[in-house]
């Protein structure tokens, strides 16, 4: 790994070190739940459970009903990987804007998004997330 006095020689596109594990928490129904931190095997498991559930959503064949249920079921699971103590009860009697929020706010939890928030200084050089870099040339 090179020392952070050569930076001078390579474009630094990311501070992974700017992720930090600091807990991340979703309110439903007045109570605070702790979203879990995942490690790689976990996390692995979750994009498992996620294509799953919207593997389903294509499935053409399927009677309607037995979909809906099996979506549910699936988006339970997705949930609880992450938010263990949330229950099926709770789950399911989200909204659906709430359920839309909260896939939103999962993913970016999981996934250390940073997007709009920038690295304090590399070296001396203040450089923004790539994300918001993309976010400007796109808008632009």
């Amino acid at each position: 790994m090179p020392a952070r006095s050569a930076i001078g020689s390579f474009e630094p596109i990311a501070d992974l070190d700017a992720i930090v594990e600091k807990p991340k928490a979703i309110k439903l129904n007045g109570q605070w739940h702790l979203i879990k931190a995942l490690d790689v095997e976990e996390f692995m498991l979750y994009l498992n459970e996620a294509a799953a559930l919207f593997a389903l959503n294509e499935n053409k064949t399927m009677a309607q009903a037995e979909k809906t249920r099996q979506i549910a079921d699936a988006c339970v699971a997705v949930f609880r990987r992450v938010l263990p103590d949330l229950s099926k009860k709770e789950i399911n009697a989200m909204s659906f804007q709430q359920t839309v929020a909260m896939f939103g706010h999962i993913a970016r939890a999981v996934t250390g998004d940073v997007s709009g928030k920038t690295v304090e200084q590399i070296d001396g050089v203040e450089k923004k997330s790539l994300i918001r870099e993309r976010n400007s040339e796109i808008s632009a």
